[in-house]
């Protein structure tokens, strides 16, 4: 019996070990936009580390080196909205989105000169922010009507900076901006907008490329997916807000696109402003449906600009974690 106690102690200690060495590492590319405060706010308040998941998260500057981390590999999650998932896709980095947890208003501007007609944008170059992933998306839902396609179109990349010098003295006749350098074309360069938004709100999902997705254990995705809720949780809560605030500022801060404190206070205010967390009792429909809306959207504009490959619905999306966890929570349909 002695014998027969130490055989069961001793396996029962293997399990655990074999369980802790087996456990993975996640990490998670973030950048200076609100779409990732989930992410970032359940990192900040151990919700990762309550559901016992291993995921860090790795900072990134620009959203270029965002991108280009998760492409290249050296990140396992991040957070995409609709037309940066356009961008991956047309990297041609297979990937799969996991769900929906935020969206965000949107508040570009494709602002053009006064004398500028529908027809011109096949002709006249077209100047958006380097930060703006969402040009081909805007383009498409303005274009669509006139019957010009997104390929057809001359976009050029510069600063936000660059592009109103140059709209304001005439060398660009359109231009996409957003907040104040948009109110600053519309006055100082004598501009009229065209339109002032993209198809719906942009969805904020959580994506993996397809190989760490299939390698990924499905009870760590569902462990991922209730932190995630927890934290929307916690965002939703009208008392956290000031310390939501704090933690924001602590992440942004470092960014070199803010020049000072006040620069960056501003921007976080505004962006709040735009921010919308999906209510729980809604995230069942937003991954049920909303999502598949938003994908039928991509492979229309991915028709005209010669996607890399084409794609079914069912490759590149599988919330059925999200949903499953959504149902254990009482929230499902």
């Amino acid at each position: 019996m002695k014998h027969f106690k130490i055989a069961v102690i001793y396996l029962f200690a293997l399990s655990l070990f074999v369980s802790v060495a087996e456990a993975k590492d996640y990490t998670v590319a973030l950048i200076s936009y609100l779409g990732h405060s989930p992410f970032i706010i359940a990192d900040e308040k151990g919700f990762f580390a309550k559901e016992n998941i291993n995921l860090k998260a790795k900072y990134y500057h620009t959203v270029d080196e965002w991108f280009k981390a998760f492409i290249h590999d050296r990140v396992d999650i991040s957070i995409f909205w609709n037309s940066s998932h356009i961008e991956l896709l047309l990297s041609g980095k297979k990937s799969v989105s996991l769900g929906v947890i935020s969206y965000e208003k949107q508040d570009h501007r494709l602002i053009a000169k006064r004398e500028i007609t529908p027809h011109d944008l096949k002709t006249q170059k077209i100047g958006y922010p380097r930060e703006l992933f969402g040009y081909r998306w805007f383009l498409w839902n303005y274009l669509k009507p006139h019957n010009i396609k997104v390929s057809e179109t001359h976009p050029i990349t510069m600063s936000e900076e660059d592009l109103l010098k140059n709209f304001v003295v005439g060398r660009l006749k359109i231009v996409m901006l957003l907040g104040d350098y948009a109110d600053s074309a519309v006055k100082e360069g004598n501009g009229v907008i065209l339109t002032t938004s993209i198809p719906e709100a942009t969805l904020n999902s959580v994506v993996m490329s397809e190989e760490n997705y299939k390698a990924t254990p499905k009870d760590d995705l569902k462990k991922m997916h209730r932190a995630l809720i927890r934290a929307t949780e916690w965002l939703s809560d009208p008392a956290n807000k000031a310390e939501y605030f704090s933690i924001i500022k602590g992440k942004f801060v470092s960014n070199p696109n803010f020049s000072n404190v006040q620069d960056m206070e501003s921007f976080v205010q505004k962006a709040m402003g735009r921010m919308s967390l999906i209510d729980k009792k809604d995230l069942y429909e937003y991954n049920s449906t909303f999502l598949k809306t938003s994908y039928d959207t991509m492979k229309n504009i991915g028709t005209e600009i010669a996607m890399p490959y084409h794609f079914a619905y069912s490759e590149i999306v599988d919330t059925s974690a999200m949903l499953e966890v959504l149902q254990e929570m009482g929230l499902g349909m």
